[in-house]
């Protein structure tokens, strides 16, 4: 057994057809939604095993139709966690998750030390 590790997915957080939204926030190199969304679940079916712990640390999707999500969901393979992020909204929360991540939110830093203010710029 692997565990795994996966940061701000954002599935679906994109137009189908369209370069936008986190694609284009992120300069992620996708031509569209669609393209994105296969590829990164191509991704994580090419290395996670079905015995495999994934733990996805906030953002798993974002505005998705609720059967899409689901059939993403499950086809996905791997014992999977979710760590909750501002994106996750019930949908996604409602998934079915080994666990919820509450335990791994003591372990993991959501936002950056800047923004806690323990960092300063030079």
């Amino acid at each position: 057994m692997t565990t795994w590790f996966y940061a701000d997915p954002h599935f679906f957080h994109a137009s189908p057809d369209k370069a936008d939204g986190i694609i284009r926030v992120c300069n992620r190199p996708f031509a569209n939604g669609r393209e994105m969304n296969e590829a990164m679940a191509a991704s994580w079916r090419a290395v996670v095993r079905p015995d495999d712990e994934i733990i996805v640390v906030g953002d798993f999707a974002h505005r998705a139709d609720p059967a899409e999500l689901r059939n993403l969901f499950d086809s996905l393979p791997g014992r999977k966690h979710l760590v909750a992020g501002n994106h996750d909204g019930e949908a996604t929360k409602g998934l079915g998750w080994e666990s919820d991540g509450r335990w791994l939110g003591k372990l993991f830093c959501r936002s950056s030390l800047r923004d806690s203010g323990r960092v300063r710029r030079s």
